[in-house]
């Protein structure tokens, strides 16, 4: 057994458009493993069984894993079929399709794959597959593997409490890396909304994996017991509430101070220059609330410029970048472009210099 465990393998690791550099650290960091950037979105890596497994048991930054099996550009589905890789199938089986930029209908590709499969002798089960050959069409790039995780690894399990502008899991985690947080520091979210960035920082800085709480765990990951300071503050009391909750099913709640507070408070909250890094996504700005949504980016950055250290850090998630600059008072050290279906928003860094 250990042996088959210790084979190293080709693995493709699915990520958001924009977060490729965090998802390459991290895998780095739980495999030892080179990531190669192959497509937007998308890493190519070698690894053993074992070593894999413990990724999808940990990772934050990534939302599918599986097997590689083939890659090959295409223009039509018959070429597709053309250079189908032999695949050692444990039936039954099913095709998963997903077309990210291509012409051609996801279920067309499922069903013509299927058949070929099918055909050699495997048994289809669409409902309880225990195999899900997984067919990714990204522009003129298509990638065959087998399906290692069975579900969305950003959909955690302790987000119950959503707000539909808070950022996902994944954009919450990689925000945390891009600001080089640490867990001696003093973190702020003072648009906590649902408390997904608070909360992924904190089971970050205490190792906490993933699935730890909801699928078997692997022996040998030590979880810290530091206390951290860490705060999430919002003006509305129901999103507080929400945190709470969120933070309680993540086992976080007495990690975290939550708080109800207005924004322009955060001068009486803390001390000046006592903020070693401030990670928040406000709210978002639309045609109908730009100017009350100008109003609220310009006391929060009177108050960052008040509480935030010198040489803190500031990372911000918004749809509104321009609007952001207009009155930030801190130099830009970094922008990323996150694609999120047809929606792309901005992750701004800045400095306090």
């Amino acid at each position: 057994m250990s042996q088959i465990l210790s084979k190293s393998m080709e693995y493709i690791a699915v990520t958001l458009e924009g977060i490729e550099d965090i998802a390459q650290l991290e895998i780095k960091e739980i495999t030892s493993a080179n990531a190669e950037v192959i497509a937007p979105g998308r890493l190519k890596f070698t690894t053993t069984k074992d070593k894999v497994n413990k990724l999808i048991y940990i990772t934050r930054s990534l939302n599918r894993v599986y097997e590689f099996h083939s890659s090959s550009n295409y223009k039509t589905i018959e070429d597709i079929l053309n250079k189908l890789p032999k695949i050692k199938i444990l039936p039954p089986f099913k095709v998963k399709c997903h077309n990210v930029d291509s012409e051609l209908k996801s279920t067309e590709v499922e069903r013509r794959i299927g058949e070929y499969y099918f055909k050699q002798g495997n048994e289809v089960n669409l409902n309880e597959p225990k195999t899900i050959i997984i067919i990714e069409l990204l522009n003129d790039l298509c990638i065959i593997g087998i399906d290692l995780t069975k579900k969305e690894l950003r959909k955690r399990d302790y987000r119950i409490k959503l707000h539909n502008q808070s950022p996902n899991s994944l954009i919450a985690y990689a925000m945390i890396r891009l600001s080089g947080w640490n867990k001696k520091q003093t973190l702020l979210d003072p648009f906590a909304k649902d408390g997904t960035i608070a909360i992924e920082a904190a089971s970050y800085a205490l190792n906490i994996p993933r699935g730890y709480y909801t699928e078997n765990r692997i022996e040998g990951i030590k979880i810290s017991k530091d206390k951290l300071n860490i705060h999430a503050f919002d003006s509305l009391l129901h999103n507080v509430r929400s945190c709470e909750v969120n933070a309680k099913l993540a086992d976080v709640n007495k990690i975290i101070n939550f708080s109800r507070i207005d924004i322009d408070w955060l001068d009486v909250k803390f001390e000046e220059n006592s903020v070693d890094c401030i990670i928040t996504s406000p709210p978002y700005a639309s045609k109908d609330n730009e100017k009350d949504i100008e109003k609220i980016f310009k006391q929060f950055f009177h108050q960052v410029n008040f509480i935030l250290k010198k040489k803190g850090t500031l990372v911000i998630l918004t749809n509104r970048p321009d609007l952001i600059q207009k009155y930030a008072t801190l130099k830009l050290k970094k922008e990323i472009t996150l694609t999120i279906g047809d929606m792309f928003l901005k992750v701004l860094i800045y400095k306090n210099n």
